[in-house]
C-alpha cells in the first residue's frame, strides 16, 4: 500500500465511522482513543492494523513509536519521514477535531501532502 492508499483507506474509514475510537472504562467513561478500541471502534491509524498485528500495548504510544512504527512496516504501510508525518495529522485529527469537522480537515491534509483533494 503506497501512501496514496493509506490516506484514502483512513479517510474512508473516519468519514464512515463517524466518532472517535475511544474505550471506556466499567463506569462507563471514556479514558482515551485507542487505536482498537472495546467497543469495536478504530482510529485513524487502527483502521490499518490487522487484528493479527495488533496487540494491547501499543495504546497510548505515538503514532511514531517504535512499537507501531514496526506494526506498520510489518503490514506494509510506508513509514519514511513524509508519511509518519502525515500519519501523525491523520491520528491528531481523530483524536482531536470534532467529527462533524473531519471531513474539511482531511480535505486540508489531502491537500498539504497530495496537493489536490478528490
Amino acid at each position: 500500500m503506497d501512501r496514496r492508499e493509506v490516506f484514502d483507506k483512513v479517510k474512508v474509514h473516519l468519514l464512515a465511522q463517524g466518532k472517535p475510537a475511544y474505550s471506556f472504562d466499567d463506569d462507563g467513561e471514556p479514558s482515551g482513543c485507542m487505536y482498537h478500541g472495546n467497543t469495536g471502534l478504530k482510529c485513524a491509524i487502527g483502521c490499518l492494523i490487522p487484528s493479527m498485528h495488533y496487540y494491547p500495548e501499543i495504546e497510548h504510544k505515538g503514532v511514531d513509536s517504535e512499537p507501531v512504527r514496526a506494526i506498520l512496516k510489518d503490514i506494509g504501510v510506508p513509514t519514511d519521514e513524509l508519511s509518519m508525518a502525515m500519519y501523525e495529522e491523520l491520528q491528531e485529527t481523530h483524536d482531536g477535531v470534532e467529527p462533524d469537522n473531519w471531513a474539511e480537515r482531511l480535505d486540508e491534509i489531502e491537500y498539504q501532502f497530495f496537493g489536490e483533494s478528490r
